[in-house]
């Protein structure tokens, strides 16, 4: 699951994710600044990956990103 906000801006990548230790058993959230967010989803191995997305809540327009290329 990718959780993307600028709550976590300042805060390292490791921390962000251990922080939120009430995350049901087996997910594995990743944790993204807007910005890493959209520098990350330009890459093609993320596209790839995330070529059959579920979005639930897309304030940043992710989704648009993915779809546009």
């Amino acid at each position: 699951m990718f959780i993307i906000s600028e709550h976590f801006r300042g805060t390292d990548f490791v921390t962000r994710c251990v922080e939120l230790n009430d995350a049901p058993p087996r997910l594995e959230p990743i944790c993204w600044t807007p910005e890493e967010a959209f520098k990350a989803l330009a890459k093609p191995w993320w596209r790839e990956a995330l070529k059959h997305h579920v979005v639930i809540i897309d304030d940043y327009k992710i989704a648009k990103l993915l779809n546009s290329q």
